[in-house]
């Protein structure tokens, strides 16, 4: 069950907007939320105050732009590297959930870039819900998809979908399973029918 969600607002793309729908639903919105903004570290004493001082702005902005109940949101404020400091501060709070922004880099592009995101993604054990700056306007979670196969963290992905898909009326999950070189008579019985897949069966069960 998500009930303590890390929100890392960077003062920029679409978190916040994101944070609002899913607030939508009512098994959210009953989550405490921890909201995160890192400072990074300074060489010189002013710049470092004024570092600070536009971070406490941009938690205020945050906390009054997503209007919740204040006794379910902690606001903040860390100095170090972002990339570290989100996992360290998703830790300390034991968060079910971490919602944060990502420029859609891939592969070696965001690595070569430092994405924050891309690197907490891949050392992070907690579940993410990585939300495309780029994107134009965000829209009610109605649809689902959950990428299939035997491992732990599909299973727990799926746990965590049926867990919101539960609380959105006419919501809907969609399994995805790839698999390679199967013989054409299986093929075609999974094709007509999905649940011959034994991993897709063993989901829906």
């Amino acid at each position: 069950m998500i009930s303590n969600i890390l929100l890392a607002d960077s003062g920029t793309g679409n978190t916040r907007d994101m944070m609002k729908v899913l607030m939508q639903i009512p098994r959210i919105e009953r989550s405490r939320l921890t909201i995160l903004h890192v400072v990074p570290p300074q060489r010189s004493s002013t710049g470092m105050a004024e570092r600070w001082e536009a971070g406490g702005r941009t938690l205020a902005e945050a906390v009054s732009a997503l209007n919740l109940d204040p006794a379910r949101v902690t606001a903040v404020l860390r100095e170090g590297e972002p990339k570290d400091m989100v996992g360290k501060v998703a830790n300390e709070i034991d968060a079910d959930l971490i919602v944060m922004g990502s420029r859609g880099l891939k592969g070696l592009q965001a690595i070569m870039g430092n994405s924050v995101s891309q690197y907490v993604f891949q050392l992070s054990s907690r579940p993410m819900l990585l939300v495309k700056d780029d994107l134009y306007g965000i829209q009610p979670i109605r649809r689902i998809l959950v990428a299939i196969d035997k491992s732990d963290s599909a299973k727990a992905s799926l746990d965590v979908a049926t867990d919101l898909a539960r609380d959105i009326e006419g919501s809907e999950i969609i399994l995805v399973h790839s698999v390679s070189k199967l013989n054409r008579k299986l093929e075609d019985a999974i094709r007509e029918n999905p649940e011959n897949d034994p991993v897709l069966a063993d989901a829906i069960s």
